[in-house]
């Protein structure tokens, strides 16, 4: 997982420079319309981690989740924790979210989530998968958690605020015993 986050960072960063104009203008001009060598290689690592991340991971977690939740558990809260911004990454996030709401998680997995999930509002991009955190939250969230939510709410990061609103908003509207204080 960690590779593949790697790899996307890489390509990004190499799309970017290009995209960018970072390339001498001799350089543009022979490559043009082409990309450069240097972006084809890291996409190509990209989606090489990605396949072997796929097969040997993801594909593997959603049978023994299926099969058997509780094993499968911590290793979903290890891939949500990296958070890989990669091609079909979301979806398996979304799906992963949402199956955990039906699992019997422990008390440190539960601990582990809470904290992705405040994690998760301060990042500066919205993700496709945010609103199954929110939802995957009116199951987990306590006192505690909520009590985080609001600081953040108040935060000065604009990103920070919106999201952990959106997220207490969704907490509230399905718990009443968490809403009754706020």
């Amino acid at each position: 997982m960690r590779e593949l986050h790697n790899a996307h960072r890489n390509f990004q960063n190499e799309w970017r420079r290009w995209r960018n104009g970072e390339l001498k203008k001799e350089e543009r001009k022979r490559l043009n319309p082409y990309e450069p060598e240097s972006v084809t290689l890291a996409r190509n690592a990209m989606l090489t981690a990605l396949g072997k991340l796929f097969d040997s991971e993801i594909y593997p977690l959603e049978l023994e989740l299926r099969a058997n939740s509780q094993f499968a558990a911590d290793k979903i809260i290890e891939f949500l924790s990296i958070d890989i911004l990669a091609f079909r990454c979301g979806y398996a996030k979304e799906f992963f979210l949402t199956k955990l709401k039906s699992v019997q998680l422990t008390g440190e997995q539960i601990k582990s989530l809470r904290q992705i999930a405040l994690e998760m509002c301060e990042v500066y991009n919205f993700h496709r998968e945010f609103r199954r955190w929110c939802h995957l939250m009116i199951k987990l969230a306590d006192r505690e958690f909520v009590e985080k939510l609001t600081q953040l709410s108040k935060s000065t990061n604009r990103y920070a605020a919106i999201k952990s609103k959106w997220m207490l908003e969704t907490i509230f509207h399905h718990r009443k015993d968490l809403a009754q204080n706020y």
